[in-house]
């Protein structure tokens, strides 16, 4: 491009264009009823995803489960 301002619909465009190579789950059956706020991240050792889980946003019994795609 040359010297212009990428702007976000540019930007979604050239994001689409980018292949899926893989969906999958990361669980088939999770240990909570509830979740939320998932992000996913491109480390040099691979995959990373992290959530929150529990009965419901803000209980005591939520937690911040991780997973490592490893394969």
């Amino acid at each position: 491009m040359s010297n212009r301002i990428m702007t976000p619909a540019l930007a979604l465009i050239l994001a689409l264009q980018d292949p899926v190579l893989v969906r999958e789950f990361i669980y088939d059956q999770a240990p909570f009823p509830s979740c939320h706020c998932s992000t996913i991240v491109e480390t040099k050792d691979g995959l990373v995803a992290a959530w929150f889980g529990g009965t419901d946003e803000g209980k005591d019994d939520v937690c911040i489960y991780v997973s490592r795609h490893d394969g």
